[in-house]
């Protein structure tokens, strides 16, 4: 349990991961519900109106109260008769009445005594009903404080061929007294906690246990508060909005749900809205997504104040105050994230050596056929460069031939030609080529 403080401390932020959005709760079970009582046991089908009442009163006054009682079924039931009982808080801190089957008189918050009415037995036809009425004649000596009990309807004898029911637990009206005097209204909060410490999804359920120590009971109300680690505000839940009561002397444990998120995890339900359980008796959850709700992603580390208020008996507000933390991890959804992204920057970094290995590779090539294609064309330069000094060679050979030495008469060179040539090569004025 979470410390309890008597300070309040209401801030106002913004999101987390800019994620909030409207709320969804569910509230505790319900001591005493506000819509009639209705039994169907083996064929009948009783409705009783209204089902509880409240009464404030002074030592040494008298109630007079009033309840109808309905037939539903298609069958005549006999043999029906009133009586009442004190109840008060079960054990298993759900808010259900446990009913005394003997009166104590030392019991603090007993009524059962005080109640007034007709036992005898009635019959009731299908389609009617009977108003039945009863006095409460309050002690002068009354103990200050709640009084608690039951009317209820009991079968003391049945038709031919019907089974007789005995006591009907589920039909009754319960009855709540408070008498004047030295009133104590006072509670604390024995504990505040979430159902476990690490959520993979919402919902996240979340407890209050309310004790009371006073001598009447009272209604607690007010908010959870869920903080971010940054300490912003991003959700609130109502408490106790059935307005059950806490009864003298017990603890009720009231039970709310934050769920608010993109990412929901709920109970199956078929088409009747029963839960759907597996094999093994479990219940059996199915992730939901509400794209309405895509800011609204869950992660982290959260902490939850509730702020309780109820009157005393001046009618001056109460506030308890207490604290709980819990986390929201996804963690398969964050590990096959984690997964594709490492599967991702893989492909990318596999891509992207074999995208520059293919670039080098057809650089190289490029360069290579570069190389050849320069090799081939210094090679066909040779050759032509080759033939361009054979090509001169027969110029030369040619010129020489023609313009080298005279001819006589029957193609022989004179010898005064032959002395010409020999002076004009000795004097070096013979006819030269450069490349």
């Amino acid at each position: 349990m979470k410390q309890k403080s008597k300070r309040g401390r209401f801030g106002l932020a913004s999101q987390m991961v800019k994620f909030c959005l409207l709320l969804s709760v569910l509230v505790s079970s319900v001591l005493l519900p506000l819509f009639a009582v209705r039994a169907d046991v083996a064929g009948w089908n009783l409705l009783i109106l209204p089902n509880k009442k409240e009464y404030y009163a002074n030592p040494g006054d008298q109630i007079r109260g009033s309840m109808k009682v309905r037939n539903d079924g298609d069958v005549k039931i006999v043999g029906i008769a009133l009586f009442a009982k004190d109840f008060t808080a079960n054990d298993e801190e759900t808010g259900d009445p446990r009913f005394l089957d003997e009166i104590d008189s030392d019991y603090q918050h007993q009524l059962a005594v005080w109640m007034e009415f007709s036992q005898e037995p009635f019959d009731l036809e299908p389609g009617k009903s009977i108003d039945i009425e009863y006095l409460i004649n309050v002690p002068p000596d009354a103990e200050p404080g709640g009084h608690y009990g039951i009317l209820y309807l009991r079968q003391v004898s049945g038709a031919e061929g019907q089974t007789t029911m005995g006591f009907m637990s589920q039909i009754g009206k319960l009855i709540l007294v408070t008498v004047s005097g030295d009133i104590q209204v006072d509670g604390d909060i024995l504990e505040f906690f979430s159902g476990k410490t690490l959520y993979e999804y919402l919902p996240v359920d979340l407890y209050l246990r309310m004790r009371n120590v006073g001598n009447v009971h009272f209604r607690p109300a007010g908010t959870i508060f869920i903080y971010n680690w940054r300490d912003e505000l991003v959700g609130t839940v109502d408490i106790n909005e059935s307005r059950g009561v806490v009864l003298p002397s017990s603890i009720r444990k009231y039970q709310s749900y934050w769920k608010e998120a993109f990412l929901v995890e709920n109970f199956q339900r078929d088409a009747a809205g029963n839960v759907i359980r597996d094999a093994e008796g479990e219940r059996v959850k199915k992730l939901t997504v509400d794209w309405k709700k895509w800011n609204l992603f869950r992660l982290g580390k959260y902490s939850a104040k509730v702020i309780v208020v109820f009157d005393d008996q001046n009618m001056v507000e109460q506030q308890l105050i207490a604290t709980t933390t819990f986390w929201v991890l996804p963690w398969r959804l964050i590990l096959a994230t984690l997964i594709g992204t490492f599967l991702l920057i893989w492909g990318l970094i596999k891509f992207n050596k074999w995208y520059k290995k293919k670039l080098i590779e057809k650089y190289e090539q490029k360069i290579q056929g570069d190389r050849e294609q320069k090799k081939i064309e210094h090679q066909r330069w040779k050759e032509n460069r080759k033939k361009r000094q054979v090509k001169r060679q027969r110029i030369r050979e040619m010129i020489n031939k023609v313009f080298g030495s005279g001819s006589n008469g029957n193609g022989k060179k004179s010898g005064s030609d032959k002395d010409k040539t020999n002076d004009s090569n000795d004097s070096g004025s013979s006819l030269t080529w450069k490349e």
